[in-house]
């Protein structure tokens, strides 16, 4: 998700960076400097995190794809959740 936002996001650093200069207002170097704190120290922790990925239990699919008689198909699942893989064994 937050792929799609990574653009807009780098713009607005840049222009908050760009609000700190000099040549500003000092409510507005105020203004800039509060949200890029903010952008920074809670922000980018916050999506600075993948969730765990599921235990498939992978070990007992391959278990079960490795006794089963040729021409069987096997799903497997697979991370993300709702995604899948079909095995034939040969």
């Amino acid at each position: 998700g937050t792929r799609y936002y990574f653009l807009p996001s780098l713009a607005l650093i840049a222009t908050l960076v760009w609000m700190l200069g000099r040549s500003r207002p000092a409510l507005a170097r105020l203004t800039a400097g509060s949200l890029l704190g903010v952008s920074l120290l809670l922000g980018i922790p916050l999506d600075w995190r993948y969730d765990p990925f599921t235990d498939m239990r992978y070990a007992q699919h391959v278990a079960r794809f490795e006794n089963a008689p040729p021409g069987t198909r096997v799903v497997v699942p697979l991370n993300p959740d709702g995604w899948s893989m079909t095995l034939i064994r040969r």
